[in-house]
């Protein structure tokens, strides 16, 4: 798994270097249009062993692979609302850490949720809109895989509030990551 999601984040920078190279003004458009993501995703192509991915497909690839929630927090696809990149490559000796670590920065970043007490709303990264199916197994909805990760505060809060609590989901920022 390690390898297929350092493979996953390396393809997508080289995709953005390949096309900075190409279009300098790509740093600040990034992948806002329905064409852009369609090119930066599904119509590039790379070879990775005797197969060839595109971005999407290799997404597709390890989730359905592994089966893992905690890899959409592991995968960045240069773009703003994306979880961040780590620093260095994930190792699979230290893999089941490392996930549990991006997953709890991501959910507890302003990108992966935020919580406002005042409006009883608990807004969350359209990574769980989009992949809900992956966040829910065994009974379990996104929101006892979310609430797994906030803080112990915010977890209370969400439990005693489940019945009236209202989700929302943050638009999501394709413009480019340049950093």
């Amino acid at each position: 798994m390690a390898f297929w999601i350092n493979a996953y984040n390396a393809l997508s920078i080289y995709g953005v270097v390949k096309k900075l190279r190409k279009d300098p003004g790509f740093a600040k458009r990034g992948n806002s249009s329905l064409i852009q993501k369609a090119r930066f995703f599904v119509l590039e192509r790379f070879d990775i062993g005797n197969r060839r991915f595109s971005l999407r497909s290799l997404e597709n690839y390890i989730r359905e692979e592994f089966k893992d929630p905690r890899i959409h927090f592991a995968l960045n696809c240069s773009s703003m609302s994306c979880p961040p990149l780590k620093d260095g490559l994930y190792s699979a000796e230290n893999l089941d850490e490392e996930l549990e670590h991006a997953t709890w920065f991501y959910i507890n970043s302003p990108q992966g949720s935020r919580l406002d007490r005042d409006r009883n709303v608990l807004w969350l990264s359209m990574i769980f809109r989009w992949y809900k199916k992956d966040f829910e197994s065994d009974g379990l909805e996104v929101l006892d895989f979310v609430a797994r990760y906030l803080p112990e505060r915010d977890k209370q809060y969400v439990n005693e509030k489940l019945d009236t609590l209202t989700i929302k989901h943050v638009d999501y920022d394709w413009s480019l990551n340049v950093q």
